[in-house]
């Protein structure tokens, strides 16, 4: 049985991960998390050779550059989380654009275009 090479699956996982933390489909990092881990793992136990080098650096920046998306969704979400119970709300987009306020008090009268 051939064991899957781990910097195959390192950069699938991160190619998924990106594309979800893009689109805001948090709901299966978890997963996704822990093939990196036993990727990482793998890597441990089986180390690959210097030729590697450079595939390894892509692969680094790229999870550097992940983990710094993660940090501002993060961010965006406890600052959602904050003007909602702070009772300020805040303005969020739409898929297409248009502007639309969450929580907070809305004007009596809206003026539509």
């Amino acid at each position: 049985m051939m064991r899957a090479d781990p910097l195959e699956t390192l950069e699938a996982a991160l190619e998924e991960q990106g594309a979800r933390i893009i689109a805001g489909a948090f709901d299966g990092l978890a997963e996704i998390e822990a093939r990196l881990t036993g990727a990482l793992a793998a890597l441990a136990a089986h180390p690959p050779d210097r030729a590697q080098g450079g595939r390894l650096d892509r692969i680094k920046t790229r999870a550097a550059r992940q983990g710094q998306l993660l940090q501002a969704a993060l961010r965006g979400v406890q600052d959602a989380r904050a003007a909602r119970q702070g009772g300020r709300g805040f303005t969020s987009y739409d898929s297409l654009g248009r502007a639309d306020r969450i929580g907070g008090t809305r004007p009596r009268f809206e003026r539509r275009s």
